[in-house]
């Protein structure tokens, strides 16, 4: 198995070498393209926010995870899978990054499937580093800002009944992502004036000449995270970072069997959670880290929002769709819901679930329309038809097997997460129509 160095340089006397192959990913090199194409800097100082040292190792560490998952094809993995990934990336206490060396590889393991090893050298220093005065504004709280319908609800319920200040912090490259941010945004400032701070930070890997690269993206999460925190970090001791993710899409049990790898991702499993968060801890960053939704469904978290007209008139600019740029076959507009995807077909059960109609919410119809279970419109739908009858045929033990399945889970959470999965399950099932045999 290939075993791929990704080497970080920072500044221009920056010549650090790696066995090949190798992807080099340089930092404030001028006259030298980055395959990490990123404004993450400029927006953070642009903010007047400005990270620790550690901070900013972090997101540099975030940077070149984010760049390797997207540029290094899995056709060089074990199985086509699991690849072999060595990040060398400077760091200004080398000491404390290999100190925490194992549990960072383990939780990005955990995260993407992949094998990864970190080397960590001294940092040069570099310009422009100190601190400038506390933003004019004093931001309260931090949440994750996709823009999709949990972190609309999210938002929603933060800035409702309160005066606090939040930041939103979303990511977003080519595609449909960002307009549906802004639209969502605009929403919340129309509704909540001069309450959020909208912080958007580009981050498009560029393409390479010799390599097809990935476009799972697993690592996503990890980025986005580590840009949450930065803002957070930056913004005060304690300012709190949330992360709006219902509990049946963060356990993400396999709909069948076949369904593991590229389908099982862990963005926001509890696992992964801990150990970013027990990152942070070891790091001596203060951020908590905040998922108030998780044991609750989506249907519900759409049901038990704090403000229903907002979201309601919020809802349509949301977007959930895992392909909402891949509809050109059938005609399909950029940025609209397929309707017959996984992440789809759970948006659309969640407002039947909270009484929201789901008519033209979708361009496809799943319910209605006839789908093969072999065609690209049926796959899902017959995944979540065999998923419900397993789940309905299983005790309460083996309900447990099943979500402690998807990784390592808290004991004193097990039950309630079993239960939300479950409930999740079921939503679904109402919104599919399928009824319970005799």
């Amino acid at each position: 198995m290939t075993n791929w160095n990704v080497v970080c340089r920072i500044g221009d006397d920056d010549d650090y070498a790696a066995p090949s192959p190798h992807l080099i990913i340089p930092f404030d090199q001028d006259g030298r393209s980055t395959v990490a194409a990123n404004r993450v800097f400029h927006t953070l100082t642009g903010n007047n926010l400005y990270p620790s040292r550690i901070v900013n190792d972090l997101l540099m560490l975030a940077l070149a995870v984010y760049t390797a998952d997207l540029r290094i094809s899995r056709a060089f993995g074990m199985d086509r899978w699991s690849r072999e990934i060595t990040v060398h990336s400077p760091v200004y206490n080398p000491d404390l990054w290999r100190g925490v060396e194992p549990h960072l590889a383990e939780t990005l393991s955990f995260l993407s499937g992949d094998n990864w090893h970190f080397e960590f050298r001294e940092r040069p220093e570099t310009v422009g580093e100190d601190q400038a005065d506390p933003p004019e504004r004093q931001i309260d709280k931090v949440a994750l800002f996709s823009g999709g319908l949990d972190s609309f609800v999210g938002a929603v319920d933060l800035l409702e009944g309160t005066e606090d200040i939040v930041a939103l912090v979303g990511q977003y490259g080519a595609g449909s992502t960002h307009p549906s941010q802004e639209g969502t945004h605009a929403i919340l400032n129309e509704a909540f004036p001069d309450r959020t701070i909208r912080m958007g930070f580009w981050v498009q890997p560029s393409s390479t000449e010799d390599r097809s690269g990935e476009d799972t993206m697993r690592s996503r999460s990890f980025l986005f995270l580590a840009l949450g925190t930065a803002v957070a970090a930056s913004s005060g001791d304690h300012v709190p970072l949330y992360v709006a993710e219902n509990g049946l899409i963060s356990l993400n049990v396999p709909l069948t069997p076949a369904r593991m790898g590229s389908f099982s991702t862990r963005t926001t499993h509890p696992f992964f959670v801990d150990s970013f968060r027990n990152l942070l801890l070891t790091l001596g960053i203060s951020t908590p880290l905040i998922l108030p939704y998780r044991f609750l469904t989506k249907g519900e978290m759409v049901r038990d929002a704090k403000n229903p007209d907002v979201t309601g008139k919020g809802l349509p600019l949301t977007l959930s769709c895992s392909r909402p740029d891949a509809g050109r076959f059938d005609k399909r507009p950029p940025g609209t819901h397929c309707g017959y995807c996984v992440p789809c077909i759970i948006r659309l059960a969640s407002m039947k679930a909270a009484g929201i109609s789901t008519k033209d919410a979708a361009f496809y119809d799943i319910v209605r329309g006839g789908t093969g279970p072999k065609t690209a419109k049926g796959r899902d739908r017959r995944a979540f038809e065999l998923a419900i009858t397993r789940t309905r045929s299983l005790s309460r033990l083996g309900l447990v097997g099943e979500v402690t399945a998807t990784g390592p889970l808290p004991d004193e959470d097990v039950s309630e997460l079993a239960d939300v999965y479950l409930r999740g399950i079921e939503e679904v099932a109402d919104f599919l129509k399928i009824k319970r045999s005799r």
